[in-house]
């Protein structure tokens, strides 16, 4: 079976997460302190073979594929540190495409990854929650006041 089909079509609570972790960005960037830049799904694997839809976080195109070297972060974390005197020889930590050995190394092992994606994710279900339920919450007057009012 080949690799990109080797766990089958996701279900829709698999989708509802791919859909929140791209709307979060990549993981990576945001262990780094890059902020937000879009991503990719990366499905970890076990002997080369795909461990499923939910074994998965957000990377973007460096730390996924090795391409790009996010240029968001080159252009302007280079220019910022430049102003402040800091040499930045990589200001993004390792591409998991350019070594998985350096890349585990530097950001810790797969589940330790998926366990802060499905952190970050539990909170910005709340936050999102907290949201609607704040602003769909009819306003009650205290039955005081409309006490005194009459």
């Amino acid at each position: 079976m080949p690799l990109n089909t080797s766990t089958g079509a996701p279900t829709k609570e698999e989708q509802r997460r791919f859909v929140a972790i791209k709307e979060d960005g990549c993981l990576l960037c945001r262990i780094d302190g890059n902020g937000f830049m879009p991503c990719d799904i990366h499905h970890t694997l076990s002997g080369g073979i795909r461990r499923g839809h939910r074994y998965t976080f957000g990377a973007c195109l460096w730390h996924h594929r090795g391409e790009g070297k996010n240029l968001w972060v080159v252009i302007f974390a280079n220019d910022a540190a430049k102003k402040l005197g800091i040499n930045v020889s990589n200001p993004v930590g390792p591409s998991l495409a350019k070594g998985s050995k350096l890349f585990h190394d530097y950001y810790g092992s797969d589940d330790e990854l998926i366990a802060k994606q499905d952190e970050r994710l539990k909170v910005a279900k709340l936050t999102e929650k907290f949201r609607r339920t704040k602003r769909n919450r009819p306003y009650k007057r205290s039955a005081k006041i409309v006490a005194r009012r009459t």
